[in-house]
């Protein structure tokens, strides 16, 4: 169970110049370790008894039970490091008929796409500096996938990933057929994924390019918007000028 106390008076006070967080057209993107400044600060506010309270200019800094404290010493073989993060979701354990068709089929289709779509983009951002500063974010966040799927190529074909994961497919099956009671409960399952994935090959591709088409169009994005406002779905408020 978690039990919340939602703060309103959230304030930015403190982030780099663009000029450090984004250099290079977003040069550490994807890539480890980062040198970029990305990163912005923000404090809560609460009223004087350490409470929620709305925006007021007599709020002050909320002060938590517990915080962590920031060490000033430097590092030392053997201290604790904890990596946080919530994928959500994993493709471990894709077959090795989908790793093929990510590094072969949906990937190069779809970084294929973006560079076109990034080519044009970046043509009118160079002419004009309006266009410029108006389409920094639209860039930026179409090079995103674009830069990560590259990497996905380029990191499955240097390391052989795919016959590594036959190799380990193969020796899947070999432990399987080497124990009746999983053989046949689960002998075919390996074999109906990757038959699954061939013939969702042409779908998958077609579903690619209809979504990396449309959803660069901005006037079918307008279009949408202006259906979920006549279907009372959305609340006209919420709708950016």
């Amino acid at each position: 169970m978690f039990v919340t106390e939602t703060y309103n008076d959230v304030r930015l006070v403190g982030a780099p110049p663009s000029s450090i967080g984004n250099f290079g057209k977003d040069t550490d993107n994807w890539m480890w370790p980062r040198h970029t400044g990305d990163f912005s600060m923000f404090r809560i506010y609460a009223g004087k008894d350490n409470k929620p309270a709305a925006y007021s200019p007599e709020n002050v800094p909320y002060k938590p039970k517990k915080s962590l404290s920031i060490a000033m010493n430097g590092m030392k073989e053997g201290d604790f490091t904890m990596v946080f993060g919530f994928p959500g979701r994993t493709t471990e354990y894709l077959p090795s008929e989908a790793v093929n068709q990510i590094m072969t089929v949906n990937d190069p289709a779809k970084i294929s796409i973006r560079d076109k779509a990034l080519a044009v983009i970046d043509q009118y951002m160079r002419s004009d500096e309006a266009i410029k500063i108006q389409y920094a974010s639209k860039y930026a966040s179409i090079s995103n996938a674009w830069k990560k799927w590259q990497g996905e190529v380029l990191g499955l074909t240097n390391t052989n990933a795919l016959a590594k994961k036959q190799n380990y497919e193969a020796e899947y099956s070999r432990l399987l057929n080497n124990n009746p009671a999983l053989k046949a409960n689960y002998g075919n399952v390996l074999n109906q994924l990757n038959e699954a994935y061939k013939k969702i090959k042409n779908f998958a591709l077609t579903r690619d390019y209809y979504l990396e088409t449309t959803s660069k169009i901005e006037l079918f994005n307008v279009v949408q918007r202006i259906r979920a406002l006549n279907s009372k779905k959305i609340n006209p408020s919420t709708l950016k000028r």
